[in-house]
């Protein structure tokens, strides 16, 4: 098989090549929209911020809403949503 040849197993690799990356640009161009990454901006006045873990001394019941931190316009809250298991 001959590197130069893009027809292999029976259809035209460099077509599909060409048809994934349009369809990947175009998906990027409306997340770019509809998602940007520079929060908070027009479309997104809010972030969550997941994976930081606190320890339980505080005795925090279900639906606590403990204000933890701020910094500027920006507020950090703890909200404890379900009983730990």
């Amino acid at each position: 098989m001959d590197n130069k040849d893009s027809k292999d197993f029976g259809f035209d690799t460099m077509k599909l090549s060409r048809i994934l990356d349009e369809h990947y640009r175009k998906r990027q161009a409306f997340l770019d929209e509809f998602y940007p990454i520079d929060i908070p901006n027009d479309v997104c006045n809010y972030a969550f911020i997941q994976g930081i873990k606190f320890e339980n001394s505080f005795k925090p019941k279900v639906n606590d809403y403990v204000p933890i931190m701020i910094c500027g316009d920006e507020e950090l809250f703890l909200w404890t949503h379900k009983k730990d298991t």
